[in-house]
């Protein structure tokens, strides 16, 4: 995570794992839409380590529904599809997204590794200030949160990820 009040250099290749700070219910999200999926995967969740695909509904996420996506997890071989990508989201990526892979756009395996990182170890992260690398525009920086989510036999199969967008100071 950047230095408080220290922007990363937009030309640094992006850290990929080492950018995660894991989240646990006591963790400041620093983000509206990211604070509220937050409390919303940990009252979720229950007595399991990782709530359930079916009680996630998109309108959890009201106003910042915009900044939310949905990507299908799929196990072999390993790699993730957008399933749902709200307006900011295709905003960013210049057009659509549904159905689009990591493997569709540059710059994406360091995402590709923190999502990998979210399945393995069953734990929702969040990066802080990553430049747009994956869609051109490195003078945006986004904050991600990415939460998992398991089916009813609690493997995972779905990410859901609320961003934060910003112009680089």
């Amino acid at each position: 995570m950047p230095e408080a009040g220290k922007t990363p250099n937009a030309l640094a290749p992006d850290p990929g794992v080492a950018a995660i700070v894991p989240v646990e219910e006591d963790t400041d999200v620093p983000w509206a839409g990211g604070a509220i999926l937050k409390r919303w995967w940990f009252s979720a969740r229950g007595d399991q380590d990782v709530p359930c695909v079916h009680a996630f509904h998109p309108r959890v996420m009201g106003r910042h529904l915009p900044a939310t996506a949905l990507y299908d997890v799929f196990p072999e071989p390993p790699f993730f599809r957008v399933r749902l990508a709200g307006e900011e989201y295709h905003r960013a990526a210049g057009g659509p997204l549904k159905g689009v892979t990591a493997k569709d756009f540059p710059h994406t395996s360091p995402i590709f590794a923190r999502f990998r990182w979210a399945v393995d170890n069953r734990r929702p992260y969040m990066v802080i200030d990553m430049p747009l690398l994956w869609a051109g525009k490195e003078y945006i920086l986004f904050s991600s949160l990415v939460m998992p989510l398991a089916d009813e036999k609690g493997t995972i199969v779905r990410l859901v990820s609320q961003n934060s967008y910003r112009m680089m100071p």
